[in-house]
């Protein structure tokens, strides 16, 4: 009888280690985060506003372009993004929603889709377009390396919203 009562005292160390190892990872994770992104903002600061002006220049409306998405715990988050797009893009998508080469309806993908400008498809091919991510990095919104952050409509379908979203995904970052 006394055994069973000192083995139920005994704490296992293992696992606050593992613990402690886990908050330290993240820790250092966020602090590669906010280094990482901070210093390439600032290199790429001259590089960002002349794309910038190149959108402009090029068409009508807003250079950037923000989404809600949904990230660690379910918490909705604005998503940043260099527009790439006209600005009429959304009325003109369910007229080409037969031309979806993505099965479901969900996600839209298609060649050569209009609504994509010409400085668009430069900054899409290089992924300049994701640049501005590094804003939602250094915030603590995103993560570089990770899952890609949802649209709320597809948490329903994707639940990875267990972690911190990424600029890069498990397959960009390998």
């Amino acid at each position: 009888m006394r055994r069973k009562k000192l083995e139920s005292v005994i704490i296992d160390f293992s696992l606050i280690g593992s613990r402690i190892e886990s908050i330290c990872n993240t820790l250092a994770k966020r602090v590669v985060d906010i280094v990482f992104s901070a210093t390439a903002l600032l290199l790429l600061s001259p590089f960002l506003v002349v794309v910038a002006l190149f959108i402009r220049l090029y068409s009508k409306g807003s250079v950037l372009f923000s989404q809600a998405r949904v990230g660690k715990q379910g918490k909705e988050f604005l998503f940043w993004k260099f527009r790439s797009m006209y600005i009429d893009a959304e009325e003109r998508k369910a007229a080409l929603m037969k031309k979806n080469e993505m099965q479901g309806g969900v996600l839209f993908k298609m060649k050569n889709d209009p609504r994509i400008t010409r400085v668009g498809k430069f900054i899409r091919k290089y992924s300049i377009d994701e640049l501005p991510q590094l804003w939602n990095v250094l915030i603590g919104d995103m993560s570089l390396v990770g899952p890609r952050p949802p649209l709320p409509k597809e948490v329903d379908m994707v639940l990875l919203h267990k972690t911190v979203p990424a600029v890069l995904g498990a397959r960009g970052a390998c």
